[in-house]
């Protein structure tokens, strides 16, 4: 277990800090460097974890954070898997910020530390399934209110409906955000609402090239 001083200190190490006090494996004084992710915060827990399943799987450690890996009963083998352990435990909270490092501070596992997160923002009980595809659905954008505002606002709004169990297709999701724009984007909408092609990485560029 560590305390919130050792947990601060893991989160906020720089790879020479971490050179110069020997506290890390070779391969992790260019951490920081090697993977820029987006850290983990309250509201990118989907596209996180999926880029950090390929980081623990570039880097072997797969099997430290789902458990499978079994602790030897050498000297040598001992010591390696520690090794391992700790490479684990680092990757994860060099990927987290701060007020997701609060959340696991009291936790000894890399197992523990993986899963936890996806408990806290991958709820399973439909009470959260249902509060979150209603708070996107009655997301609107107000009249005068800056589209870029809005549009970045509201894209947190699906990940966070789907990560907590609802189904939405490209259709599903360009219906709900044409449905939250105002009435002066009606004509834009009666456009749209015909491309039966439409995507929403798609839609976002026209209403924004329709602003200009």
């Amino acid at each position: 277990m560590y305390s919130k001083e050792e947990m601060d200190n893991m989160s906020s190490f720089t790879s020479n800090e971490a050179q110069n006090q020997n506290l890390l494996s070779p391969r992790f004084n260019n951490i920081t460097r090697k993977y820029s992710i987006e850290k983990l915060t309250n509201h990118n827990y989907r596209m996180w974890k999926t880029r950090m399943e390929l980081i623990l799987e570039r880097e072997n450690l797969k099997e430290v954070v789902d458990g499978s890996l079994c602790i030897p009963n050498t000297k040598n083998g001992l010591k390696q898997w520690k090794s391992r352990d700790l490479d684990a435990k680092m990757e994860l909270i060099m990927h987290l910020s701060e007020e997701q490092v609060d959340h696991i501070r009291d936790l000894e596992t890399p197992k523990e530390m993986w899963e936890y997160p996806r408990k806290l923002h991958q709820p399973s009980d439909g009470k959260t399934k249902i509060f979150s595809y209603k708070t996107l659905l009655n997301l609107e954008m107000r009249e005068g209110e800056q589209l870029d505002t809005f549009i970045s606002k509201w894209k947190k709004q699906p990940d966070a409906a789907i990560t907590t169990g609802n189904n939405l297709d490209e259709t599903s999701k360009c219906e709900i955000l044409m449905g939250a724009l105002p009435s002066s984007w009606m004509t834009f909408v009666s456009i749209h609402s015909e491309d039966k092609d439409l995507n929403l990485q798609n839609l976002i560029a026209n209403l924004k090239q329709d602003k200009l």
